[in-house]
């Protein structure tokens, strides 16, 4: 059995659009989050190379997600920051690998490490909000800068919202699926 404690910051991925009017948009988005994995590890007999795999669950803690995003419209520009944070991932972790020792304590590690996993934020809100370099956040209303997801939700056409209440928003899933290699030392005591 093993337990690993990680702490994931996520690349970013950028989308540029440009219109044919001139006008752009630049989204970058990247999320952050303390990862928690349990899991079994199966192993060969030791020697010299001593093949294992590891699976478990990749649990991930105080996830958040950022999205900063640039505009020009209409002569204007638009710098936003928007976080989501709130809830938990929830995911599975695995790895195939082999040790080679180089004492009997001591030993070289490299493994091929995968994870599956999907976050859903309960709660964004704007943390900056300048149109041509002007500080507007202040002057919104608590439904224009705070939202919180949710799975369904039904709007009265009828009476005007409340300004004073987070807004409300469809869930939004990320991903957080990788791949790499990992290489290290082992020491067992």
């Amino acid at each position: 059995v093993e337990l690993g404690v990680d702490y994931l910051k996520g690349g970013k991925t950028e989308v540029t659009e440009k219109w044919n009017d001139g006008e752009t948009e630049k989204y970058e988005l990247y999320g952050q989050m303390l990862l928690i994995q349990p899991k079994i590890v199966i192993k060969a007999n030791p020697s010299t190379i001593t093949p294992y795999a590891k699976f478990g669950l990749a649990i991930g803690a105080m996830p958040k997600t950022t999205e900063d995003y640039t505009s020009t419209w209409n002569n204007n520009v638009y710098t936003e920051k928007y976080e989501m944070d709130g809830g938990m991932a929830v995911g599975v972790t695995g790895a195939l690998g082999f040790d080679y020792s180089l004492n009997s304590n001591m030993a070289i590690f490299t493994e091929l490490r995968s994870m599956a996993m999907s976050y859903s934020p309960k709660k964004g809100t704007y943390t900056k909000y300048d149109v041509n370099g002007a500080d507007i956040l202040s002057s919104m209303s608590v439904q224009s800068k705070e939202f919180e997801f949710v799975d369904s939700f039904t709007t009265d056409t009828t009476s005007p919202p409340d300004s004073t209440q987070p807004g409300k928003s469809p869930a939004v899933p990320f991903s957080f699926n990788s791949i790499g290699l990992n290489v290290g030392v082992q020491y067992q005591f």
